[in-house]
């Protein structure tokens, strides 16, 4: 289950044999992620025209970088990651990762950023509610073990493990993602249904390990924003959830300068590039909000000890 704030969806636990699979893509995965995460909101690389001035954060390192991986953005600003990947064979993960999470919330919608994430299983556009995990178990994919999402404090991950390398389950795939990324209903009955899961998991993860969590936070970062913004939320601004309320922080922080989109796993990196541009380059360019800032750490002190006096 993870840390408890971190985790957004009541999960079954993983088997033994998928544990091993995420362990094989994670090198990959993880180097894709802190590569996606940039300084700037987007920017072009590899075959995309530079001409923005925007850049992707691995640019400023003196690393070299893996040629297996394919970089790029759409024309609507939204970046994307290909990496081919064998091991194991034909098999695949599919993610899409908003640079938002619950330090982007207002003071008014503490937990918003979470509900929003477990309303992307609750119906859009395409996909009726009740049917995206029925569509993705017949595909073999089982639910929380290879279908997932999470709300940290500066992002929000959706996680599709596919089981074969079948161009229509990655179609499908990178199609409930596009359905994530815009076209969310919210449909009120289904968020009143949704608000008591939530508020159940609160209950739940209210142990003693949160609370030392909070502890921690609070002693060690007395003045900063995430201490105030833990995932969950509170009981008086998740009682007052509305349609509306999570529209608006959805299309502040759901933008195609704030999301990338990245696939590892044994396809081939053309039709995969090619299956992004088809779903995601009609995605309307939208305004990405600031980002807010998350508290009193100063940058320019990085690399610096504090000097002081030896004790005697």
């Amino acid at each position: 289950m993870g840390k408890p704030p971190f985790r957004a969806l009541p999960v079954k636990r993983r088997s033994a044999k998928v544990g091993r699979m995420f362990r094989k893509f994670i090198p990959a995965l993880l180097l894709a992620l802190s590569l996606a995460l940039p300084a700037c909101t987007s920017g072009p690389v590899a075959s995309a025209s530079a001409a923005s001035g925007q850049e992707w954060t691995f640019r400023k390192s003196d690393l070299p970088l893996d040629p297996g991986y394919r970089f790029g953005v759409l024309g609507n600003g939204m970046r994307y990651i290909i990496r081919h990947n064998a091991t194991p064979p034909g098999q695949g993960e599919v993610r899409l990762l908003i640079a938002a999470g619950s330090t982007a919330e207002r003071e008014d919608e503490l937990g918003y950023a979470h509900f929003i994430e477990h309303m992307a299983f609750n119906g859009s556009t395409r996909v009726p509610e009740g049917e995206m995990v029925k569509l993705l178990e017949r595909e073999g994919l089982a639910f929380g073990a290879d279908t997932n999402a999470s709300t940290s404090f500066d992002t929000t991950l959706y996680k599709l493990n596919l089981p074969r390398n079948d161009p229509a389950l990655l179609d499908t795939a990178l199609m409930l993602m596009r359905e994530t990324a815009s076209e969310l209903t919210f449909d009120a009955d289904a968020i009143e249904r949704e608000r008591g899961v939530i508020l159940s998991e609160k209950r739940v993860r209210d142990t003693y390990a949160l609370r030392d969590l909070m502890d921690q936070l609070q002693f060690l970062y007395p003045a900063a924003l995430f201490v105030q913004r833990l995932p969950i939320g509170t009981n008086e601004t998740l009682n007052a959830v509305t349609s509306e309320k999570l529209r608006r922080l959805y299309s502040r922080i759901y933008t195609p300068g704030n999301a990338t989109v990245i696939v590892v796993g044994d396809f081939d990196p053309d039709a995969v590039e090619a299956g992004i541009r088809r779903h995601f380059a009609d995605w309307k360019r939208a305004r990405t909000a600031a980002r807010p800032d998350a508290g009193p750490v100063d940058p320019a002190l990085a690399g610096r000890l504090a000097q002081r006096p030896m004790a005697r």
